[in-house]
């Protein structure tokens, strides 16, 4: 089972596919929740992508109810952070440790050393964060996504003239956005909670937190 603080970007990185530095450097100010319509858009301030370049994404569901949750947890023990991955108030660097734990517990990956001391000597073998990179494109395609509005999404890149060439609108966004909550729930179920515990299908290129 995940800590919660752990559960956050990891949910982040199961729907939007953002790079761990990008997940871990998202503050509280590029966070906009709307509550009327349960949709949270996040904006991925230029400097901290790896592309240099803002990236926006707009859904409700699983993404809004947890991070909503977690908001209002921040603003009540820790007023004046500004990091939405944190634990007790001090910005997370990395889930590893915790994730790694999880996933041998979940019988999602195994330690060769596991008498080591520390969890980074245990040498792990498994399932992996960045896995849902891959994932999250995964089930954009699936879920019919435009790809140029997926890859606006999560970052990736081709070359120079299809970023020239293809603006996505905001309208856009929010389009993927439902279509991605959609698809999760026709495969998955509307009740399942993607945060209390780790499982994996790699043979079938995919992550499923259940």
């Amino acid at each position: 089972m995940l800590p919660p603080h752990a559960r956050i970007p990891v949910t982040i990185e199961y729907w939007l596919g953002t790079r761990q530095a990008e997940t871990m450097s998202l503050e509280w100010p590029h966070v906009y929740f709307n509550h009327q319509s349960r949709t949270v858009e996040i904006r991925l301030a230029s400097e901290s992508t790896k592309t240099d370049e803002e990236r926006v994404a707009v859904m409700g569901g699983d993404l809004y109810e947890v991070l909503a949750a977690w908001y209002k947890q921040t603003l009540q023990f820790h007023p004046d952070c500004r990091w939405v991955c944190h634990l007790d108030g001090r910005k997370l660097a990395s889930i590893k440790t915790s994730w790694r734990t999880a996933c041998v517990a979940a019988g999602l990956g195994r330690f060769d050393n596991p008498k080591g001391r520390f969890v980074g000597n245990r040498r792990y073998r498994g399932a992996l964060i960045h896995d849902f990179r891959r994932i999250a494109v995964s089930n954009m395609e699936d879920a019919g996504v435009p790809r140029k509005v997926a890859m606006a999404i999560s970052g990736h890149k081709t070359d120079s003239v299809y970023r020239r060439y293809h603006i996505v609108k905001r309208s856009d966004l929010v389009e993927a956005g439902r279509r991605l909550l959609d698809h999760h729930e026709r495969e998955h179920g509307r009740g399942e909670q993607l945060v209390n515990s780790a499982g994996s299908d790699r043979s079938a290129g995919k992550t499923k937190v259940l």
